[in-house]
């Protein structure tokens, strides 16, 4: 799998995976959902797209960042 696919590949999967295993997986991503002014409020039960509508953001750009610092803690 290319470098692009891959991200995209894990672009998908973050976006449909709740607040609370995004966090628990990659602890790093909570300064992104802190910088995006979201926190764990329902436990972090919201798929993270989902959480995403509900606070107003751009979903694609908030799974691109937490990808972004995925890939740079994983270097």
């Amino acid at each position: 799998m290319n470098t692009k696919a891959a991200r995209d590949y894990q672009a998908t999967a973050l976006g449909d995976m709740e607040i609370r295993q995004v966090v628990e997986s990659f602890p790093v991503t909570m300064r992104v959902f802190d910088e995006y002014g979201m926190d764990m409020c329902c436990g972090g039960a919201h798929a993270v797209k989902e959480a995403a509508w509900l606070h107003n953001i751009d979903p694609v750009a908030l799974i691109d960042r937490l990808a972004e610092v995925i890939e740079q803690e994983q270097r």
